[in-house]
């Protein structure tokens, strides 16, 4: 056995700022402006965004001896879709009806409807056009009267619907 000391090995590299070499500061970088860049911009204005809109399948009904009904059979993006849904539920819905119309409106909505669709049932298939909201705006608002201290935490309203729709289904 060797009781000789270990050499750790030198390194004989100098470092950069000892060789002399100097080199600039790297420049800080900076966020991109919002103007500068589309990607970063927020519009801030409501009123800069395009407009966005829903087609709403609605289906009026006025049964002879009934109250008039007036159901939204649903909700969506594009006129083609929505126009599918009306055939879609006129074809299966009221495919014996008589005298009925159907019709174009000038940005290609169709329409159907009939004085007789069994029974007396008159009906109206249709399509409405609403708008979507973009977001903010509606500017912050607080509950004021009549508002959130009526309400509570808002569990007794919700207990309150389920109740009254527990006892329409039981109808």
């Amino acid at each position: 056995m060797s009781t000789s000391p270990k050499t750790i090995p030198v390194s004989h590299k100098r470092s950069s700022s000892a060789a002399g070499n100097t080199a600039e500061e790297p420049q800080v970088k900076r966020q991109a402006s919002d103007a500068a860049n589309p990607a970063f911009t927020l519009k801030s204005k409501v009123a800069d965004h395009d407009p966005h809109y829903v087609y709403v399948v609605m289906v009026d009904s006025n049964p002879q001896y009934t109250e008039p009904l007036s159901d939204i059979h649903a909700i969506y993006a594009t006129i083609k879709d929505a126009n599918n849904a009306v055939k879609g539920i006129v074809n299966s819905e009221y495919n014996g009806a008589e005298e009925t119309k159907q019709g174009c409106e000038d940005d290609g909505r169709i329409y159907w409807s009939s004085d007789d669709a069994g029974e007396g049932e008159r009906v109206e298939v249709y399509i409405r056009v609403l708008e979507v909201k973009p977001p903010g705006c509606e500017p912050e608002r607080e509950w004021e009267n009549g508002g959130v201290d009526d309400l509570g935490s808002g569990e007794d309203y919700g207990e309150e619907r389920d109740s009254e729709e527990e006892d329409e289904g039981a109808e």
